[in-house]
């Protein structure tokens, strides 16, 4: 039994199993029979059909965050890691660009070294606090999540940007 219920979206019911489609032919919703028999949560399916809903889960959209955090860190280290190790050399592009380091190549190495490790750090703590966040937290407060996570990648790239600052200046 099929019934239309927009043009984007159909509820196949078969043998006490509501599934809910997007026209594309994705899945959106698998609700399970109950054990008692052959009854379908009305309550559930109703809030389906007037949501309309072909939108990611909280479920989903919290491992979807977790990932992209996770890939910028990802990005993050790999930037680091060159620069800690002493392999990008004076340039107007990459590493820590400011009026001394591109005077003097000798301080550029040397601050790109501890601004390199420190990114680095920076990247692996992040990548720790995210996962605990997603194993506690971001599925129910995902907004909160998001922003604890987005402000501790803020300060820590404002307090590794100031510390070079400090470390590049005179005196």
């Amino acid at each position: 039994m099929v019934a239309n219920l927009e043009s984007r979206h159909q509820v196949v019911i078969v043998s006490c199993h509501l599934t809910c489609r997007h026209s594309s032919g994705r899945e959106i919703q698998n609700l399970r029979p109950r054990e008692d028999g052959c009854e379908r949560d009305r309550g559930r399916m109703s809030s389906l059909v007037e949501k309309g809903d072909s939108r990611m889960s909280t479920n989903g959209l919290a491992w979807m965050t977790a990932i992209l955090f996770w890939v910028g860190d990802v990005v993050l280290a790999v930037a680091a890691i060159p620069m800690w190790q002493g392999l990008v050399p004076p340039n107007r592009t990459t590493g820590f660009r400011v009026a001394a380091t591109l005077a003097d190549p000798e301080l550029w190495y040397a601050i790109n070294a501890v601004v390199g490790r420190n990114l680095l750090a920076l990247a692996i703590a992040h990548a720790l606090i995210v996962a605990a966040l997603q194993a506690t937290v971001m599925k129910r407060h995902l907004a909160v999540s998001a922003l604890i996570s987005a402000g501790v990648l803020g300060i820590g790239v404002i307090a590794i940007s100031w510390h070079g600052h400090w470390l590049s200046s005179p005196g």
